[in-house]
């Protein structure tokens, strides 16, 4: 659904949107409490929205690259994807087991909302191109 968003909207907005659901969910995550029909429903939520994360990204950076850098951007990216998700896992493993599973898992959690809301700065910044659809269109 994401990608069919994109193709109409461009990835920018259509990453705002996810990234700022992503944070919601957590925060329900974590509001949820032992209410287990909420728990799921925000399990269900994050589990969409992070898998779409990544291929919204790589569509963001094809809008935005020059032709001419296109596919290094691309090895970069899938490079830092790998490298700084692995960090991050183990950062947010870190202060899990240093907070303990009760305070730390919840803290982990308004850490991640709280890291979508600042990629969306990041995000709003880029200057992206037309959809790929569009710039499809235009080579036919």
């Amino acid at each position: 659904m994401a990608g069919r968003l994109a193709g109409r909207f461009g990835h920018r907005p259509v990453l705002v949107g996810s990234y700022l659901a992503g944070a919601g969910a957590l925060v329900l995550l974590v509001v949820a409490d032992d209410s287990i029909p909420l728990v799921w429903l925000a399990i269900g939520l994050v589990g969409a929205l992070v898998f779409e994360e990544a291929s919204l990204l790589q569509g963001l950076l094809v809008e935005a690259a020059p032709r001419a850098i296109r596919d290094a951007a691309n090895s970069a990216y899938f490079t830092l994807m790998f490298v700084v998700g692995a960090a991050w896992a183990a950062a947010l493993g870190f202060l899990v087991a240093t907070l303990g599973d009760q305070t730390g898992f919840t803290v982990a959690f308004l850490v991640m909302g709280a890291s979508y809301l600042v990629a969306i700065v990041f995000v709003a910044r880029i200057r992206a191109g037309s959809p790929p659809a569009a710039g499809i269109e235009r080579l036919r």
